[in-house]
């Protein structure tokens, strides 16, 4: 006999039931909200819930259970109590800190609708991504600080509808909120739109696999890239139904030639760069630089230091990221050298031909 009972224990664990994960996400859930009603019922103040998953579906179970609890999240905010060494977090998009979800008892208002509840999750998450990305947040932690500002937005009213008076899920809330937050930290990157996708995909999902709906829907966003692009371009490498965003490497190991041109999108001028930094051939590197990027003030390092902050540390492109831009100086200095040899040497071909 088990020294302590299981039945109650508020986990999502299939082999509690019989390896139905649809039976232990339920009984989670309600658990959840059990244990938020009876909170509710002692407290008119706030309460806050410890939470550290990115996903859309955790918070969905989450919102459904705070909700239902007669509650409503009224903001969120990471703390940084992960360790980046762990073994989920190597290479990963994941959570760097837990995110606390502060709760109040819910004044809710009846039935909202469905546009202008969107146009007010839109509107808090623009604000919300702006304020936590001057902070410091970034990928996963930006986006899930977010949904705790679109959840204030709809958990006020009872429910929320369509046009036609269907009721709209938290499911497809969080969705829009998502790609809210996407919409948010693109439309402050001043670049091409396959470089303004790579850099938001990568803030959203990291390297992470993705859902072809999910693709989707961030090309949706307003971008002139469609799903085709995605793919044709090497941005997103394609496993069955499921992509993952490409590395430096894998994108070069399938256009050698990629981002050579100063006419080039600037996602692939940078992998270039890197792909070139983590090889042997510093002359070729110095090459590229001169290039695409000869000046101090070229977008190119602009976008680098946006790419840095993104990538996963410890990864080979965070690593090749970090030491183009901790090399800038010299590499600039060798490329105005290099260039001034080759203006040289097309003088002397010139003279030579002349005469």
């Amino acid at each position: 006999l088990p020294q302590t009972p299981k039945a109650e224990e508020c986990t999502a664990l299939k082999h509690h039931h019989q390896n139905s994960v649809g039976a232990a996400k339920a009984h989670f859930e309600q658990k959840l909200r059990q244990i938020l009603a009876a909170i509710e019922a002692q407290t008119n103040g706030v309460v806050s819930v410890m939470f550290a998953h990115q996903s859309t579906e955790a918070w969905t179970t989450l919102c459904h259970s705070v909700l239902g609890a007669k509650m409503n999240i009224t903001g969120s905010w990471a703390m940084d109590t992960e360790l980046g060494n762990r073994m989920v977090g190597i290479g990963n998009a994941a959570l760097e800190s837990s995110v606390t979800v502060a709760c109040r008892p819910a004044e809710q208002w009846g039935i909202g609708d469905f546009r202008d509840v969107r146009a007010g999750i839109e509107a808090a998450v623009r604000a919300e991504v702006r304020i936590l990305y001057a902070l410091g947040f970034r990928g996963a932690d930006l986006l899930t600080a977010c949904f705790g500002q679109a959840v204030s937005v709809f958990g006020q009213y009872r429910q929320v509808e369509k046009p036609n008076g269907d009721a709209v899920t938290v499911a497809e809330l969080l969705v829009l909120a998502r790609d809210a937050a996407f919409n948010a930290i693109v439309s402050d990157i001043r670049t091409d739109d396959y470089t303004r996708f790579y850099l938001g995909w990568l803030q959203l999902h990291g390297f992470q696999e993705a859902a072809h709906d999910d693709v989707r829907r961030v090309v949706q966003v307003g971008l002139s890239v469609n799903v085709a692009d995605t793919e044709n371009h090497h941005l997103l490498l394609q496993t069955g139904n499921r992509q993952t965003l490409a590395t430096a490497a894998d994108r070069v190991a399938l256009s050698r030639s990629l981002g050579q041109s100063p006419t080039d999108a600037m996602i692939d001028q940078l992998h270039q760069a890197m792909h070139r930094w983590s090889g042997s051939d510093r002359r070729s590197l110095v090459g590229h630089v001169a290039t695409v990027a000869p000046a101090p003030e070229a977008d190119f390092w602009r976008v680098l230091a946006a790419l840095f902050e993104l990538l996963p540390k410890g990864s080979a492109d965070h690593r090749a990221a970090e030491g183009l831009l901790s090399g800038k100086d010299s590499l600039l200095r060798e490329a105005r050298a290099l260039g001034q040899v080759q203006v040289g040497q097309q003088v002397n071909q010139l003279g030579i031909e002349f005469l």
